[in-house]
């Protein structure tokens, strides 16, 4: 991918500091291009010339430089960067923001999981659109056109996302005006309520470790222990788990790293059984460098998470036929024992690393992560699993 060193790349040059910059001209300005320092000059800061030059040409000519076409990234992002839209359009707007730091400052899994997704919808109905075009009809009719043939869950994603956008368009001056939107009751769908008990989580480990699938069994129990999205857990690496004390205790940290969708810090506990899991696990793994991941397939990548819960819809259908719950569910079960059990919504958002209170802003200020908080979730969780168990 990386542009061959000594190659010109237009609209870009080195300068004495040995960094490169992108300098567009006035017409690619008007056009949304913006300058911007690429960084210290290597493989990435020309590959990231290569690709504001690819789209500059696409949004010229309509079709992709052919020259640099098999250098420029692939993925959703990349194809929707490659998009050619009216001026002024809606997705010409969406453009614009893509190319700006604040997109890059979007975690990975929430661009490409939550927003992009959305975006295809409005995309395809109203990219080449005029934003000061679109009424409260044409938008309340197209709602309940998407509850119809896609589902509460998407329509009101969709609609989240176009008011998200909208605020985006007025920032870029593109849109004019209040969002015609803002008369739509974008109601939500009713949240998940589905919850796994330990006993039923013990029996998906046990029948994975019998088809000979560890990694699996040690996926769900670290899920369940650590209360992680499924996403935290099949991205750890090695440099993540760190014994702690001398009692042998394991724990994933995430603190530096932050989870994958939000980037807060996170902390997580392993049982004593999930432990002796792992050490099975471990010691049948060839040794790990500090980034090797610690779940990978045989081929040595992460699954992705299509692949996971595939993986964990087959086992649940051996386990528990016809059963409709998640991997992602155990998250919410954790938080059942734990506030069962007395937890308070502090220690159980620390564990969790989101915001149970009020305010994130003050709950991430006063509450910020620390492994005692997650051990008072822990010892909670393990009280109010007695408690259900009792049927108290």
């Amino acid at each position: 991918m990386a542009g061959r060193r000594g190659v010109k790349i237009p609209y870009s040059r080195v300068k004495k500091n040995g960094r490169r910059y992108w300098e567009p001209t006035p017409e690619m300005q008007k056009a949304g291009f913006r300058p911007k320092p690429l960084g210290l000059e290597g493989p990435q800061s020309r590959d990231a010339a290569l690709r504001l030059f690819q789209a500059w040409e696409t949004h010229r000519t309509g079709k992709p430089d052919p020259t640099i076409k098999a250098q420029v990234g692939k993925g959703r992002e990349a194809a929707e960067v490659a998009r050619v839209w009216p001026r002024n359009s809606i997705g010409d707007a969406y453009q614009r923001f893509m190319r700006t730091p604040e997109w890059g400052k979007l975690a990975h899994s929430t661009r490409n999981r939550d927003i992009l997704p959305s975006w295809a919808y409005i995309r395809d109905a109203w990219g080449a659109t005029d934003p000061n075009l679109m009424t409260l009809d044409i938008l309340s009719e197209w709602r309940e056109e998407l509850n119809e043939r896609h589902g509460a869950g998407v329509a009101h994603k969709v609609i989240k996302e176009w008011r998200r956008h909208w605020r985006v368009m007025l920032a870029l001056r593109v849109a004019i005006g209040a969002d015609p939107s803002i008369g739509i009751r974008n109601s939500a769908p009713p949240p998940r309520w589905q919850t796994w008990r330990e006993g039923e989580v013990v029996r998906l480990v046990k029948a994975a470790i019998r088809r000979k699938s560890l990694r699996l069994a040690v996926t769900i129990a670290a899920i369940w222990d650590t209360q992680f999205q499924p996403g935290d857990v099949r991205t750890l690496k090695a440099r993540h788990m760190r014994i702690v004390g001398t009692s042998g205790e394991v724990i994933f940290d995430r603190t530096a790293d932050g989870r994958q969708k939000t980037g807060k810090p996170a902390i997580g506990t392993l049982s004593k059984r999930s432990r002796r899991l792992l050490e099975v696990y471990l010691a049948k793994m060839p040794a790990l460098t500090p980034e090797a991941w610690l779940l990978p397939l045989s081929t040595k990548r992460v699954p992705a998470i299509s692949e996971l819960t595939r993986e964990f819809r087959e086992l649940c259908e051996v386990v528990f036929p016809g059963d409709e719950r998640q991997l992602r569910d155990m998250r919410r079960s954790g938080s059942v024992e734990a506030f069962a059990g007395g937890a308070t919504p502090a220690d159980v958002g620390t564990k969790m690393a989101n915001s149970i209170a009020q305010s994130n802003k003050l709950f991430s200020t006063y509450n910020p992560v620390d492994l005692a908080s997650v051990r008072r979730a822990d010892e909670a969780r393990l009280k109010g699993r007695r408690a259900r168990r009792d049927g108290t």
